[in-house]
């Protein structure tokens, strides 16, 4: 992930184009090429795909990085060049499995979602006048596999706001269907269950 600070000093997390392909990247279908699908969601089997890849012409990505099966760390952010007024960002992985990142009115991010699945906020989640971004590790309450969320059970449903002159247009959606999609197909590793004990120590 690349960094940029914001005008009060903090450090603000931001996406790194590049690890699309090595993390499954859901994009606007625009973000990935010439379309004439303006509601559809893509998943670039590399940065190379994405055609349109700064920034301002992607108003939202959703990134998954894998520990396992069983464990994800998801990356969501939406951005507006001026002004963004949506406080929430909406995702449907199946009919029934949804998660929503949520900027309260103190600034504060959090995710809320289906009662099956365990969220855990990271601490470099943030809500600025242009962006929200939302950074968790995800997992199901009974240890099953959370591939079946994307794979199994219908389209990936993606929904939130966006400032426009006509109201009308301020509601966007992207709806895609992954079927076939598996975590095995991206590098990942299972940072927490990285060990003292579990380091070779160098013998040099």
């Amino acid at each position: 992930l690349l960094f940029a600070s914001s005008r009060a000093g903090r450090v603000l997390r931001s996406m790194d184009w590049t690890e699309c392909g090595e993390l499954a990247c859901f994009v606007p279908a625009s973000c990935a090429g010439p379309s004439n699908d303006p509601t559809g969601l893509k998943l670039p089997n590399s940065f190379r795909d994405l055609s349109n890849n700064k920034d301002s012409d992607c108003s939202f990505v959703m990134m998954i990085r894998p520990f396992s099966d069983k464990k994800w760390v998801v990356h969501v952010r939406l951005m507006a060049r001026e002004r963004l007024d949506s406080k929430s960002i909406k995702v449907f992985l199946r009919r029934d499995s949804t998660f929503t990142c949520v900027s309260d009115q103190d600034g504060s991010v959090r995710v809320t979602g289906d009662e099956t699945l365990i969220f855990d906020i990271h601490r470099d989640s943030y809500h600025t006048v242009t962006q929200l971004y939302c950074l968790f590790t995800m997992e199901h309450r009974d240890g099953k596999s959370l591939d079946e969320l994307i794979n199994g059970g219908g389209p990936v449903h993606v929904h939130y706001k966006l400032p426009h002159k006509v109201p009308s247009e301020q509601d966007k959606s992207h709806v895609g269907d992954f079927f076939g999609w598996k975590s095995s197909d991206y590098v990942y590793c299972d940072g927490s269950r990285i060990t003292k004990s579990s380091l070779v120590p160098n013998e040099n």
